[in-house]
């Protein structure tokens, strides 16, 4: 399994929805209308606050193969939830130890999952300065949910143009 970084959307539903991309983790907001009509399945969902229920849902992705970068920060963001520290810190290392490209707005998950929001908004700053394609997701991505207080959080929602 490889990991496909997608510049928009569109092409990504696409690609889901016709096979050719078998797993992919997604904003659920992005998929809601295909997932209510039938056309996608949701192995899990962690932004709702079930992480426990997720955790499986993970593990099986990640064994079928999907265990890049962007995965895993999820991953992690899951397991600090569920009260699983150690291990979220422990990905989290490996990913930023990673030759591979990893957009700083999935970094910044597992950051809120281990409740540091600051380091987090770091990130979130930092994927707007370089277009990380993930960033356009930040108002309806619930794993974010913490840092809508933020100041600089809504700042960056104004420079994305999103509605506030």
């Amino acid at each position: 399994m490889e990991n496909i970084l997608y510049k928009a959307g569109n092409a990504q539903m696409s690609d889901m929805l016709s096979g050719r991309v078998p797993v992919a983790f997604v904003p659920a907001a992005t998929v809601a209308t295909a997932v209510k009509s039938g056309k996608l399945r949701l192995l899990a969902v962690t932004g709702s606050g079930r992480v426990k229920e997720a955790l499986p849902a993970y593990e099986k992705a990640i064994g079928w193969g999907d265990n890049t970068a962007a995965p895993m920060c999820f991953y992690g963001y899951a397991l600090a939830r569920a009260g699983r520290q150690e291990e979220a810190l422990r990905i989290l290392h490996q990913v930023e130890k990673s030759t591979d490209f990893v957009p700083p707005s999935a970094i910044a998950v597992t950051y809120v999952g281990l409740g540091d929001n600051e380091r987090a908004m770091q990130l979130l700053q930092r994927a707007f300065e370089i277009r990380d394609p993930i960033i356009q997701y930040i108002k309806v991505e619930s794993h974010y949910d913490p840092l809508k207080n933020d100041p600089r959080f809504q700042e960056l929602i104004q420079k994305l143009g999103l509605p506030r």
